[in-house]
């Protein structure tokens, strides 16, 4: 295992390397497979790539680059049982986890801001489990809390990302989960907001059991608002939106535990009014 002092210089050298070849992926795709066997045979293998690739989420101009370096990362720290990411120090694991969550709230684009997301919660497959990141679900909660509507979408999908890659622990947080999506599925701001609180419930709502009463009490309230949304996004013509309020819907239907019983006739006339609908 390196040590504190090989990471960090290790890493210096790396980032400045994995940069330069990581945007010579990027200017030559999709004809880059030398790029590609560089980052595969001299980087990848190494855990200095994580917080290397962390440096370029937070510092390169380049929309691409950025992009191309969230998705590395998340598979970096996914692969082999989190092996590479487990290599890290624990000052190493935790630099890079405090300041994700402050690059992510930084960047300006959605779908970089998406990938970064996608790597906080495949760091959280990791340190949860062990309860040693307790920040994260207070990041949460800020940014989910914030005046900023960016902030807000930034704060439901890094959760809703977390809730698709996390098991343990998460029926512990089902309360002031469910606390949480009952205010931002009507935020009155962002639409982005709204349907993202959406995917996260279709998410939550797979692990409610049919014995969990409460916890199905407090989802049907909700079912109403989540058909609101779902409405919003065709009225809208979002497609893209439309089709994952759909894709939620669908999982309540085939779900064991009847989340949908009392929701049934307004569920029959939303479908009826969307088939008539001729736009």
């Amino acid at each position: 295992m390196l040590n504190k002092g090989d990471i960090v210089r290790e890493s210096i050298w790396t980032a400045g390397r994995l940069g330069w070849v990581t945007s010579k992926h990027v200017q030559q795709q999709p004809t880059n497979t030398e790029a590609t066997a560089q980052l595969n045979q001299q980087f990848y293998k190494d855990p200095a790539c994580i917080p290397a690739l962390f440096e370029i989420i937070a510092t390169s101009p380049n929309q691409s680059v950025r992009q191309l370096a969230a998705v590395e990362l998340r598979k970096r720290v996914s692969q082999s049982e989190g092996k590479l990411w487990r290599s890290l120090s624990l000052e190493i694991r935790q630099q890079v986890k405090s300041k994700i969550l402050e690059t992510i709230l930084q960047e300006q684009i959605a779908i970089v801001r998406h990938s970064t997301a996608r790597v906080i919660a495949a760091i959280a497959s990791w340190e949860m489990v062990q309860n040693a990141w307790p920040e994260l679900m207070g990041f949460v909660t800020q940014a989910t809390g914030s005046p900023t509507a960016a902030h807000r979408e930034v704060g439901i999908y890094v959760m809703y990302s977390v809730l698709e890659t996390v098991i343990e622990g998460i029926k512990q947080q089902t309360p002031s989960l469910f606390t949480m999506f009952s205010g931002l599925i009507k935020d009155p701001e962002s639409a982005q907001v709204r349907i993202t609180t959406v995917q996260a419930l279709g998410v939550l709502a797979q692990y409610i059991e049919p014995e969990d009463k409460q916890d199905t009490k407090t989802f049907q309230a909700l079912v109403p608002q989540i058909l609101a949304v779902v409405n919003e996004t065709c009225v809208a013509n979002n497609e893209p939106a439309a089709r994952d309020g759909f894709d939620v819907i669908e999982t309540l239907l085939i779900l064991e535990t009847p989340l949908l019983s009392k929701s049934i006739p307004a569920l029959v006339e939303f479908c009826l009014s969307i088939g008539a609908n001729k736009d």
